[in-house]
């Protein structure tokens, strides 16, 4: 469940555009009003038009990890002005995932532009129809149907500022069932300050914690720890208040091309990530996105939390190499072509 959004992506030569906005490589915001205009520009710049936001990359990469069709669902909300939202919904029923939408009526679907420069990326997001998704119609027939068949349920940090409603009810649910699994990413550093408190809310109801190296130093700061060690900011979360005391809740850090570090059973471990040929890399967009859609499709299979963090590292491995969060083929990861699903029903 998050931000549904059209990506619309281009590669530029030199940082013109990017210091023309005000932007910064390796980052993601929210477009303000002198901003806006980026979106105009860069239609015009040939780009690619790509499924997009979060958590819809992740759930894209793990629809393509596990293959099977009927095993994956997006929630979320498109606008009605435009072909914007036709468009999107098509780009996601072609990707093998299940598009449950609320439509807005007043509002264009959101976008994200995406600039890739020297391999690395700018994120610009205009929200749009995304941030007017409406926590009653999570009980509508059809979401409420598709959340009950649910087993993992994974949200992006984003969303708390869309409907920070929504996500709690979704967690409460969670939390009140056995064998169900909730899963939240940090996704960004505002996230930590502009969400602060919605953040809060929901931690309780978290099964597991995602975030890279900058997040989790907010996310600390935010908390008053005087910590910048990973594996102690890891611990610190897996400690937090939890509703659901039967399941320990697990804490992730991915750390870019360095090792990951996951911390369950009161242990923290380092997950080396396998080095890319700096030749083959195309750009970084999306790395962080499949890398939790890998995960998430090894927890679908019932592996070990150190074979799904492979998972993720491969699907992450397999973005970088590509142009956009796009995916072709069969994954070629351990057994993720044959075998029993033990989430599928």
């Amino acid at each position: 469940m998050g931000n549904p959004l059209l990506d619309i992506s281009v590669e530029i030569e030199n940082k013109e555009l990017l210091d023309k906005y005000g932007l910064e490589l390796d980052n993601a915001i929210l477009a303000n009003e002198l901003q806006v205009p980026l979106f105009e520009e860069i239609a015009g710049m040939n780009p690619m038009f790509l499924g997009g936001g979060a958590a819809l990359n992740s759930i894209r990469a793990s629809q393509w990890m596990v293959g099977h069709p009927g095993l994956t669902t997006f929630l979320g909300a498109v606008g009605k002005v435009g072909k914007d939202g036709s468009t999107l919904r098509n780009i996601i029923r072609q990707s093998g995932v299940d598009p449950v939408l609320q439509i807005i009526d007043n509002a264009p679907t959101g976008r994200c532009g995406v600039i890739v420069h020297n391999k690395e990326r700018s994120l610009v997001t205009d929200i749009g129809a995304a941030k007017e998704f409406q926590d009653s119609w999570l009980d509508k027939m059809r979401a409420k149907s598709v959340i009950d068949k649910g087993e993992i349920f994974y949200v992006e940090g984003f969303f708390l500022d869309s409907s920070p409603k929504s996500v709690l009810k979704v967690g409460e649910y969670v939390a009140s069932q056995e064998n169900k699994t909730f899963i939240l990413n940090i996704s960004a550093e505002f996230v930590t300050t502009l969400c602060i408190d919605a953040l809060n809310e929901t931690i309780p109801y978290t099964d597991i914690i995602i975030c890279n190296e900058r997040e989790a130093n907010a996310f600390a700061k935010s908390q008053g720890w005087e910590t910048t060690d990973l594996e102690d900011i890891a611990r610190r979360m897996t400690e937090l208040p939890k509703k659901n005391a039967q399941k320990e809740r697990v804490a992730i850090v991915t750390c870019g091309s360095k090792s990951t570090k996951i911390y369950f059973e009161g242990e923290c471990h380092t997950v080396p990530v396998p080095k890319v040929d700096v030749s083959k890399i195309v750009d970084t967009n999306g790395a962080g996105d499949s890398f939790v859609g890998g995960f998430i499709a090894g927890l679908s299979r019932g592996t070990p939390y150190i074979k799904a963090i492979e998972a993720g590292h491969y699907c992450a491995s397999y973005t970088i190499q590509r142009s956009g969060t796009s995916f072709s083929g069969e994954p070629s990861f351990g057994s993720f072509q044959l075998g029993q699903f033990p989430y599928h029903r």
